[in-house]
């Protein structure tokens, strides 16, 4: 009876969490997210948005791709991991390292 009860929790559990976030909620955090990353890539020639992971508690993942515009590494492909904060909207990059 316990084991009924546990799996029956868990199952409405899951349904709740999973009708918590509409379709609309899940383009609006991209659209947000790949804005905030793209803004501050500015370095960047040409930035796009090569992979995105939304699955993080606080934060989305993405990697962002494009070509330097200045300085030492003008003309050459970067690669940037941008953080975005879903709570603040703020976005943080770090260049990936070079192969």
């Amino acid at each position: 009876m316990t084991l009924v009860r546990l799996s029956l929790a868990l199952g409405l559990l899951a349904a709740t969490q999973a009708q918590a976030s509409s379709p609309d909620a899940w383009a609006d955090l991209r659209r947000r997210s790949d804005s905030a990353c793209l803004a501050q890539a500015r370095d960047l020639r040409q930035p796009r948005i090569l992979a995105y992971a939304p699955d993080f508690r606080d934060h989305t993942v993405s990697t962002v791709q494009g070509v330097y515009r200045q300085g030492a590494m003008r003309g050459q492909q970067a690669r940037l991991t941008c953080l975005f904060n879903k709570r603040t909207g703020v976005a943080e990059v770090q260049e990936l390292g070079r192969r």
